[in-house]
């Protein structure tokens, strides 16, 4: 922290004050970070939180420079997360500023896994420990966030011999916490950690490897997904794997569009509140439009 700017400081202090999700906070410094870079490179010197010199000017070549990096959506994120820091940093200043529009590009459906895939992938987790089995195979079949699975609770957890649940908190802009069926697969690798899982005093659900068993962060599963799950798949797989979230993209990819399962239904299971959330899914990949005319032609398409 010694090495921050003081912009980054002083937003992190008054970040601590604000009633967002650990996770909301993070990803607010990290975007001030970039604008901090940007910033840095333009004017030879960090920004003074007191004293930011920021006009519209800046603000469209701040624009162009993330459009040069990232894509659309991520430069608009990017934007809002400047915006929020701006209101609590230098409110004054904001009140001055117009925050440019960013041309919104075509928006591919989610990324899901074909049947193949997640046959690797769940080949590769039986490879893993027993706690990290259990999270890829949470991951694949109930489609939580990372957030909901690290803070996930045993007394949330229910197994019995031919059904079991697992309730998770709240999630960001959600009113409640929710529950999800587990099915056969998921019930087993659940099961197996259960009763591997230290006898420590905390109710988290997952623990870390090592004493004293702490409660594990998000930052353990992007460990387990990225780097220990990572090994055993497929090269072309590796390149594919994205975050964890891309489970929750695949499970309701694979409801909708492969399986047809009526979309209320899917809604429960993934805890949306709005049908166009799950309309989103309905929205056919670019494999699915490649696999539709190789079949036209008589050719069978790759899974």
């Amino acid at each position: 922290m010694d090495s921050e700017c003081g912009f980054l400081r002083v937003l992190r202090e008054r970040l601590a004050d604000e009633d967002l999700m650990e996770s909301s906070r993070e990803r607010i410094v990290l975007d001030a970070r970039h604008f901090c870079e940007w910033y840095r490179g333009t004017y030879g010197e960090d920004p003074n939180p007191d004293d930011l010199g920021l006009n519209n000017a800046d603000l469209n070549d701040y624009k162009a420079f993330l459009l040069r990096r990232c894509r659309a959506n991520t430069t608009e994120r990017k934007l809002g997360s400047l915006r929020a820091a701006l209101k609590l940093v230098n409110i004054e200043l904001l009140t001055r500023l117009r925050f440019p529009k960013v041309p919104q590009s075509p928006k591919p459906a989610p990324s899901g896994f074909s049947r193949k895939e997640r046959l690797a992938i769940f080949r590769a987790a039986d490879r893993l420990s027993v706690r990290d089995r259990a999270i890829v195979y949470l991951a694949m079949w109930t489609g939580a966030r990372s957030s909901s699975i690290s803070e996930a609770k045993l007394s949330g957890v229910s197994l019995k011999s031919r059904s079991g649940t697992i309730s998770y908190d709240r999630a960001k802009g959600k009113a409640s916490g929710y529950t999800v069926p587990l099915n056969a697969e998921a019930r087993e690798a659940l099961a197996a950690w259960v009763r591997e899982r230290p006898p420590v005093q905390h109710d988290s659900l997952f623990t870390s490897e090592k004493y004293p068993f702490a409660p594990i962060s998000r930052w353990t599963l992007h460990d387990v997904w990225h780097r220990r799950l990572a090994r055993f798949v497929p090269q072309e797989l590796r390149a594919k794997l994205k975050g964890l979230h891309q489970c929750r993209h695949g499970l309701a990819r694979m409801l909708v569009a492969e399986m047809g399962v009526p979309l209320p239904d899917v809604m429960q299971i993934m805890n949306w509140t709005s049908m166009s959330s799950a309309a989103v899914y309905t929205r056919p990949s670019e494999s699915d439009l490649r696999n539709h005319l190789e079949r036209a032609v008589g050719e069978e398409p790759e899974e």
